[in-house]
């Protein structure tokens, strides 16, 4: 490191430091002449405070931040969540997405769940109250009442991570609170199959160790932006692998759950597959000369995509100018879109390059 390096970063952390004894001295004196509260209540006014300010001085600086910058920006974001029923308990995190108190986590803790328990960074526990489901993506949105406003999130973009970004890991790793672990995007668009708990299987993979406990955390881009929530953990003989669904679907699940409690997707009405998966001379004899995409194999009957003229032996290579690298892909895009949304399907029939549009139909199980 040059000396003009180790000059900036002297100066980073200093002025850092200097807003960190501001902001905590603002915060006393703001407890001491003013209403009285208590001492939890003041620890999280100051980790908020502190979180918001290091997160502006990330922001202002245009540059990624070091894991521990990160991590103190989000800390008040994120919970831990206790859950308990009279056969079984368990643990894991949450992150607020509403200031109002609502909380994203993964459904699997909190599911068949009676007393949700919730703690906040400053040590503050309060009593969760379930506010919808969605099973596809394993997660669930709850609610507490707090009677001061809550630090949230920053949804960051999850489609253009790049494999190999770093990424930092937050959660209540085995129940013992608060955590942090970091390590980069191993891979995108994993599916996990045979892992996952519900049907959704396009995946974040990294190797920032994600532990028990850690399900319903955040996966964090080193801009201090949510990019993903962590969802599961394989282990082998090796080191364990994490999975995190990406920013882009939690963030569609929820604000479709804080709308009405409910998430209306969309639904294509078609049986595919990879490119990859079907042989080259294959590949040639229907015209198509690219291995990224999906081979539509069948339509359902009467659906929209069969009523909008796709045809079997179609290849989807986009939707709405997004490219579509294969079937899992192709879902999850689907999946994020609400019902009765117009969509534009680039595809390849017989060497040619075309486009259909159509209304994504709502899916079958949600018009009974």
């Amino acid at each position: 490191m040059n000396n003009n390096t180790q000059s900036l970063a002297r100066t980073r952390f200093g002025l850092i430091a200097s807003v960190i004894g501001l902001v905590s001295v603002g915060v006393v004196l703001g407890l001491w002449f003013g209403e009285r509260k208590s001492v939890p209540s003041a620890e999280y006014q100051l980790h908020t405070a502190v979180g918001r300010e290091v997160a502006r001085l990330l922001d202002l600086r245009g540059a990624p931040g070091a894991p521990h910058e990160v991590a103190q920006a989000l800390r008040p974001a994120v919970v831990s969540i206790f859950a308990k029923a009279p056969s079984m308990e368990s643990t894991g995190t949450g992150v607020v997405v509403r200031a109002d108190g609502h909380i994203l986590t993964n459904l699997h803790v909190v599911k068949g769940i009676e007393v949700i328990t919730v703690q906040l960074s400053s040590g503050e526990t309060y009593s969760a109250s379930l506010v919808g489901i969605d099973e596809p993506t394993d997660l669930a949105l709850i609610h507490i009442d707090c009677p001061e406003e809550l630090s949230a999130v920053e949804w960051g973009d999850s489609e253009a991570l790049i494999i190999g970004e770093e990424v930092v890991a937050m959660g209540n790793a085995f129940g013992l609170g608060w955590s942090v672990t970091h390590g980069i995007v191993s891979s995108l668009h994993r599916s996990a199959r045979g892992y996952q708990r519900g049907g959704y299987s396009d995946f974040i993979q990294t190797d920032a160790a994600i532990n028990p406990g850690n399900s319903g955390g955040p996966l964090v881009d080193m801009s201090g932006r949510v990019i993903g929530i962590n969802s599961l953990l394989v282990s082998g003989a090796g080191n364990g692998i994490g999975f995190a669904l990406p920013a882009r679907d939690a963030q569609f699940v929820a604000e479709e759950l804080l709308g009405d409690a409910r998430v209306d997707r969309g639904f294509l009405g078609i049986d595919g597959r990879d490119l990859q998966r079907i042989t080259r001379e294959q590949r040639e004899r229907l015209g198509v000369h690219t291995a990224l995409g999906v081979h539509v194999d069948g339509l359902s009957a009467g659906g929209v995509a069969e009523l909008a003229g796709l045809k079997v032996g179609d290849a989807i290579t986009s939707m709405d100018g997004h490219r579509i690298e294969g079937i899992a892909m192709l879902k999850a895009r689907v999946a994020r879109t609400a019902a009765g949304t117009r969509v534009t399907l680039g595809l390849l029939r017989g060497g040619e390059q075309r486009s259909l549009e159509l209304v994504l139909a709502p899916r079958p199980e949600q018009s009974h």
